[in-house]
């Protein structure tokens, strides 16, 4: 299912048909966008997710005010220029010009799609690091009889042949504790799976209990046991 960042995003593709102006552009009256964008960031009472709905149309509407290119009909114009005449299209500029804003340092808290949980801003940092393991999808046909002792295995509780294998290195302990779990995130991203809902458990036990985890699945029994046994 789509979400409603995806929705977003589409809807201003399909909407624009003309070229679009950047917000950075040289023009008087990119400038005052960036003004009116940059002062909202700041001044907003409270905090905003772009991808709901109501919270997306007030905020808007405030941003909208703040304009003075004429009556309201004039200022939706100039900003259909830039396409941000929308409340979607709005809010896919602001979500494509993140990294901008960062280099610009902006202040954005307002926004909580910027806002990175902590065990996002340490995945971020993994990512980036020498220490990242990209997750391969583990072959629905693989019976792995002789796996490798190390080889992690993370996968969707509610639908345990969706999985990934990541070259884990090491004992499991605090030592790479850190490990697993930005493998899970990592893992929760491709597939689109919660966090809690994504379950490590070393190779050799999961292809060794493969029935046993589907069938926990099916009837909604927590894997405790076999969770732990990574």
């Amino acid at each position: 299912m789509k979400s409603f960042k995806d929705y977003i995003l589409e809807s201003y593709i399909t909407e624009v048909t003309n070229e679009i102006k950047s917000i950075w552009a040289s023009k008087l009256e990119a400038k005052q966008i960036q003004d009116k964008l940059k002062n909202i960031f700041t001044g907003y009472k409270g905090k905003v997710s772009l991808t709901n709905k109501s919270e997306l149309g007030k905020f808007f509407k405030q941003f909208l005010g703040t304009l003075s290119f004429g009556n309201n009909m004039q200022n939706l114009r100039v900003l259909k220029d830039y396409g941000m005449a929308t409340e979607q299209g709005f809010a896919s500029v602001i979500l494509g010009n993140q990294k901008e804003f960062e280099e610009k340092k902006w202040n954005t808290d307002c926004i909580k799609n910027f806002n990175l949980s902590e065990m996002e801003k340490e995945y971020k940092k993994w990512k980036d690091s020498d220490e990242y393991i990209q997750g391969v999808k583990v072959d629905d046909a693989t019976n792995q009889d002789n796996v490798d002792d190390r080889i992690l295995i993370v996968y969707d509780r509610w639908d345990p042949e969706t999985a990934e294998e990541f070259d884990f290195k090491g004992k499991r302990g605090k030592s790479t504790e850190h490990t697993v779990n930005m493998c899970r995130v990592e893992f929760g991203k491709d597939t689109d799976t919660k966090y809690y809902d994504c379950y490590p458990i070393l190779a050799k036990n999961y292809f060794g209990n493969l029935e046993n985890i589907k069938k926990r699945a099916e009837l909604g029994i927590m894997d405790q046991e076999i969770y732990q046994q990574i």
